[in-house]
């Protein structure tokens, strides 16, 4: 039987590239490539072809089911392919067509692959074993072909948040890839919640619409799911949310998991109910096995096991902790545990809760009494952290006093032993607590009288943390700086909503929202860190340190350029003038820069060249580097707009210099792009096809692809005036679909 025979083609690959032809996606080392579909079409055909030429006639009915196509629409789609993949990797034979040159691997579908098979996505991958709740999966994924909006409501620890990853896996390959997860765990209010749901989806948010509208549109026409996890403790803003978002959408099917149900009508309630006693024995048996690799299910404990699922009355969540104690207490010590008094009752017998709350607070009563006390005590004091954590930050905030570091990473690995903390590998380890231990974790610390004291070393900590990220930031390439200070972003933003949440905190919020500003810049949530700025501006008082003021209103401009440049330039004088007073040289210099960058864009251009002059002179020689670099390249573009071409091939070759001097590529590749539009200017089509060329390849390695656009659209304009009408057609046709 020859390769494939009997099975359905599922795919080509080649070098680094995936051709879906199940979901009719390109890929690239997992990034989606766009591409329309007709040369999509095309391209499939040419790959299922390799070995021979093809003609143009059979390559315009691959693309479009007829013969008769123009030939210019067959070059068109060509030149669409090579763009996105290799130029190279098209060859063109002289009457006899078009013929694909590199290697292609063939791959196919293999026996229930179907299902599950699909792009990369933002879905997690599934955790649980697939025939659980297989009668509830089946009618709730019909439920959402059905229904635009579901709520998956259900007591803590019921399995909500797997049942919805669950029915996007089952979703999946129909929607072609197009399934979203949101974690809402971390979110506080409206204006997080869409901030978390772009940064979950690479949705930028910049200028001033309305972000549920911008992430609306960001979903195009095509059919989607998109999952929202843990709303319970944002249910009211979330409902806001999807009642105006359902409205801007008709493709977008939306699954919310919440232990209440949403305040919006026309939903789809889907209640879960405790496992069957088989799902709950076969759930057990499967993490005790893998907490234990000697465990094994047989006639000897069958009864035991059954017994003990019976009295965690069927919850996920609670069997998964109990499984992870096998190694420690054995079965028996768990069914011991099981029978205490502080188990099976809430809040010290508290009866007007559900009787499933009550089990679930007492499954975390009896792992909280497994601790001991300095654990226990460290434990209540992790719940102040929203998403992750560092090991620095555990010992700032959650430390006894004094306490060593390895102490504190032992205190860590006990927790995660008791599935109450979990390990986030990398190069540096961080942490999190699951969202039930958190909440737990978080009423104990009220009752021992440490709320209030733990939310202060909290902020405090991530106050000292940002204080050196300005001047980090000014020796570092984006990236790299937003890898070391944008992980703790959540935590952070907790920090600020406590600090505002009483007057006599408010110079504490101006400090950290000061210190933490270009944080909202760097995440593209613009709209969310000019709420923060705009709610502390007006609360500036004559005791509010000069340093901290300024840096506010720096802050609070930079949010601005994008949406209204006037009302950023007003900020950025009252700054340079509080930077002026205090003789702060250097602060003052970058601030300068930026005032005149602004002045370039407004047209202002006597302005523009006083305000860069003070601040090159003021920024030189210092550890400013990348706020003279942008000083030099505004002033270039400015002495280029003035056709200054001396002085502008002077500051962009400095500008070009010093991003090569703090190795950022991104800075590099955009230097290299102004110099390329110089030269341009300068008649000398032949060096700025050059620059342009260079940029365009650095800019297609980092991934920039709006930036990539709009270097590709000068570089096609340099090859038409320079005569290369089918290079230039190709980066043209490459722009286009990336600006698309």
């Amino acid at each position: 039987m020859s390769e494939g025979e009997g099975k359905k083609l599922r795919s080509y690959r080649f070098e680094d590239y995936w051709l879906d032809a199940f979901t009719r996606t390109l890929w690239r080392s997992g990034t989606r490539i766009p591409m329309r579909q007709a040369p999509f079409s095309m391209f499939a055909h040419l790959l299922g072809n390799t070995g021979r030429p093809i003609s143009a006639i059979e390559l315009a009915e691959a693309a479009s089911g007829r013969k008769m196509v123009k030939a210019t629409a067959v070059s068109t789609h060509i030149s669409t392919i090579r763009a996105a993949t290799r130029h190279e990797l098209i060859v063109t034979i002289n009457t006899q067509g078009h013929q694909f040159t590199a290697e292609v691997e063939r791959v196919y579908e293999q026996p229930g692959e179907a299902e599950t098979a699909g792009p990369p996505d933002t879905l997690p991958p599934r955790a649980l074993p697939g025939a659980s709740r297989k009668s509830e999966l089946t009618l709730a994924v019909d439920d959402t072909a059905r229904y635009r909006h579901m709520t998956i409501v259900g007591p803590a620890g019921i399995g909500k948040t797997w049942f919805a990853i669950e029915i996007g896996h089952k979703r999946k390959a129909k929607l072609a890839g197009r399934v979203y997860f949101v974690d809402l765990a971390a979110a506080t209010d409206g204006a997080t919640i869409t901030s978390t749901i772009a940064r979950a989806l690479g949705v930028p948010l910049r200028g001033i619409e309305d972000p549920t509208v911008t992430i609306a549109a960001w979903f195009g026409t095509a059919e989607s799911l998109l999952i929202l996890d843990s709303c319970d403790y944002v249910a009211d803003p979330v409902a806001e949310f999807l009642m105006k978002f359902l409205e801007l959408t008709s493709n977008v099917t939306v699954v919310a998991t919440s232990q209440v149900m949403l305040s919006i009508g026309d939903q789809r309630v889907f209640r879960l109910d405790p496992l069957i006693p088989r799902e709950a024995i076969a759930l057990f048996v499967e993490r005790a096995s893998a907490a234990d690799r000697e465990f094994q299910r047989d006639d000897s404990n069958a009864a035991l096991i059954a017994e003990i699922c019976q009295r965690l009355d069927g919850l996920p969540l609670a069997l998964e902790m109990a499984a992870a104690l096998v190694p420690l207490l054995r079965l028996e010590g768990v069914r011991g545990g099981l029978r205490s008094q502080r188990f099976e009752l809430l809040d010290n017998g508290e009866r007007r809760a559900e009787p499933r709350h009550r089990t679930l607070r007492g499954m975390m009563e009896w792992s909280f009494g497994l601790l001991e006390s300095e654990d226990r005590q460290f434990f209540r004091r992790l719940s102040r952290f929203a998403g992750t954590f560092s090991l620095d930050a555990a010992i700032a905030v959650a430390g006894a006093e004094g306490e060593t570091r390895a102490a504190v990473t032992r205190r860590l690995r006990r927790l995660a032993e008791r599935s109450l903390v979990i390990v986030e590998r990398g190069k540096q380890p961080r942490y999190r607590l699951l969202e039930t231990p958190r909440f737990y974790g978080a009423e104990r610390l009220e009752e021992a009288g440490e709320a209030e004291s733990i939310a202060e070393r909290h902020a405090r900590y991530y106050l000292d943390f940002l204080e050196p990220a300005d001047e980090a930031w000014e020796t570092m390439p984006d990236a790299e700086w937003l890898d070391g200070y944008g992980r703790d972003f959540d935590n952070i933003r907790l920090a600020a909503d406590w600090a505002l949440a009483q007057p006599e905190r408010v110079p504490l919020a101006i400090a950290l929202v000061g210190a933490a500003g270009r944080l909202w810049f760097m995440h593209e949530l613009v709209p969310e860190g000019r709420r923060y700025c705009d709610r502390l501006v007006p609360l500036i008082g004559p005791e509010t340190p000069p340093a901290h003021t300024a840096r506010l209103l720096k802050r609070n401009a930079m949010l601005y350029r994008s949406a209204d440049r006037l009302r950023a330039v007003a900020l950025f004088e009252r700054a340079a003038e509080i930077y002026r007073e205090m003789g702060d040289r250097l602060n003052l210099g970058s601030v300068l820069g930026l005032i005149g960058g602004d002045c370039v864009y407004l047209g202002r251009f006597d302005e523009a060249r006083a305000r860069l002059g003070q601040a090159r002179e003021m920024l030189a020689g210092s550890i400013r580097i990348k706020s003279l670099q942008n000083v030099m390249n505004d002033f270039g573009m400015l002495a280029s707009i003035t056709n200054d071409t001396a002085e502008a091939a002077q500051c962009l070759g400095a500008a070009l210099d010093l991003a090569r001097k703090m190795n950022d590529r991104l800075r590099q590749n955009l230097a290299l792009t102004n110099i390329g539009e110089l030269e341009f200017r300068r008649d000398v089509s032949g060096r700025a096809i050059e620059y342009a060329q260079e940029a365009a390849s650095g800019l297609r390695v980092l991934g920039e692809t709006a930036r990539l656009g709009w270097t590709l659209v000068n570089l096609a304009s340099y090859l038409i005036i320079a005569g290369d009408h089918a290079e230039a057609r190709t980066h043209a046709a490459e722009a286009l679909s990336l600006l698309q």
